[in-house]
């Protein structure tokens, strides 16, 4: 009998009573539940009325511990969130650092390739005048030449022997600075022409990158400002947890304060002649299991582990 009336909780398991309450042996004879008994209408209002704040207390910790709960995980989470959050929004900026960074070092290379592009343009001009220069003196020695050697075959002998003496010193005139002076101009043309191709292809790079980094620029902006809006929602999130963790903290207190009130109406229903000692026991029993999810500070305790 002991060993049923421990396994449906009607003794604790660590009692071993020698005395056997009637109440007992009828609960073990006929299988009855003994909440029910407990419970069982007694003709009593003031054990209704007991047991209808009992029911408020239960229904009120039930509500309490699944907001308590609910904000908790939500807390928990929110916190989560608002850290990652956080933690891309510092990644989003060092990005777009890096690529304002990157955009003014491509448009510095692009000013520098236009500069450079600008130099070779105007040596070629330089260059080119001088060629020009060079052609002109060159085609007025040649056609000087043909028309010396046309003389020496025109007119009498006197005017072609005169032709014949200025051809001679005309051919006698070094050329050799004047050919040199043109090899040299068109080799630096060469070179200024390959300089001017440099420096196109110089500018159309950083063209390019100073293009790419413009782009990862506004794409790394827009990062940042999604993580900061990230980071925003998510802090409002963790405030938002927050205010239901004071509200959880505040049913709990509005709990304790329901147990208050029903422990002291057993109290004095219990010191009323003809109240029913089982039912005002049961509740007591069901007020005290209650505490248990009221933290400790607030007058709750802590279970034993079996």
């Amino acid at each position: 009998m002991r060993d049923s009336l421990r396994e449906t909780g009607a003794i604790s398991s660590d009692r071993a009573p020698k005395n056997v309450p009637l109440v007992h042996y009828l609960i073990f004879r006929y299988k009855r539940d003994f909440k029910t008994l407990v419970n069982a209408a007694q003709g009593n209002k003031e054990i209704d009325e007991a047991q209808k704040k009992l029911n408020q207390v239960q229904a009120a910790f039930k509500d309490a511990e699944e907001k308590a709960t609910a904000a908790k995980a939500a807390l928990k989470e929110a916190q989560a969130r608002e850290a990652e959050a956080k933690a891309g929004e510092a990644n989003a900026k060092a990005r777009e650092a890096e690529a304002l960074k990157n955009q003014e070092e491509a448009k510095q290379r692009e000013a520098t390739a236009i500069s450079k592009e600008a130099e070779a343009k105007a040596a070629q001009e330089e260059l080119q005048t001088a060629v020009k220069e060079l052609k002109e003196q060159e085609d007025a020695y040649t056609s000087k030449t043909e028309s010396l050697k046309k003389k020496t075959e025109e007119g009498s002998t006197v005017q072609q022997n005169k032709a014949k003496a200025e051809l001679a010193q005309h051919l006698a005139t070094p050329t050799l600075p004047l050919q040199r002076a043109k090899i040299t101009q068109e080799a630096a043309l060469k070179k200024a022409d390959k300089a001017t191709l440099l420096a196109g292809e110089a500018r159309s790079t950083s063209e390019k990158a100073r293009t790419a980094a413009e782009a990862s620029a506004k794409e790394a902006s827009e990062a940042r400002h999604h993580a900061e809006e990230q980071a925003r929602q998510a802090t409002q999130a963790r405030d938002a947890s927050a205010a239901a963790t004071a509200a959880a903290e505040a049913a709990l207190d509005e709990c304790r304060q329901k147990v208050e009130e029903a422990e002291a109406y057993l109290n004095e229903v219990k010191s009323k002649p003809g109240s029913g000692k089982g039912a005002i026991w049961w509740m007591q029993r069901e007020l005290h299991e209650a505490k248990a999810f009221l933290p400790e500070k607030k007058g709750g305790y802590r279970k034993k582990e079996i």
